[in-house]
């Protein structure tokens, strides 16, 4: 059976991330527009997304999340995305996880209606990555397991440690 899948870059033209031996907003759109390329000849439908509008991060995050809610799909694979604690650490999360429910509920999320979490299953397994030499370095040791919630202008996401 063929899979609908929706892959998007993350940064945007105009929100740089990372450059210097490679230039990271290039490089990911490349993978993107690679991997869509190779699940399309694997028989899947793939929509890719490059936000080439916003022009500060807080706006770059909300297009690529509301991109991605207004897309029906048949799976959600990772998020990886970075976060700066209040004491100006740079913390990195990769969280993959599943999002399914009856048809009729996706495609009330997909139109951006407002969904009561508890219709759909949405499940992740973060896993953090931060300095070694920071106070938060205990996030690198610790086992989470994430609840989530998609609302139709944000996703909520409510972090357990497994302990």
């Amino acid at each position: 059976m063929a899979k609908s899948i929706v892959i998007s870059s993350g940064h945007g033209k105009y929100i740089r991330g990372a450059a210097d031996i490679l230039d990271e907003v290039d490089e990911a759109r490349r993978v993107v527009d690679t991997v869509a390329e190779y699940l399309q000849s694997a028989g899947c439908t793939v929509k890719t997304f490059h936000d080439n509008t916003s022009h500060d991060q807080s706006t770059n995050l909300n297009t690529i999340v509301n991109y991605h809610n207004k897309q029906s799909r048949d799976l959600d694979v990772s998020a990886r995305y970075t976060v700066r604690a209040d004491d100006g650490v740079v913390v990195s999360i990769v969280n993959t996880g599943y999002r399914h429910g009856p048809a009729d509920i996706l495609d009330r999320m997909a139109a951006g209606d407002m969904v009561d979490p508890a219709l759909y299953y949405f499940r992740t397994t973060p896993r953090f990555e931060a300095p070694d030499d920071s106070r938060h370095a205990w996030l690198n040791q610790s086992v989470f397991v994430c609840s989530a919630a998609r609302f139709s202008e944000r996703v909520m996401l409510r972090f357990f440690i497994v302990e």
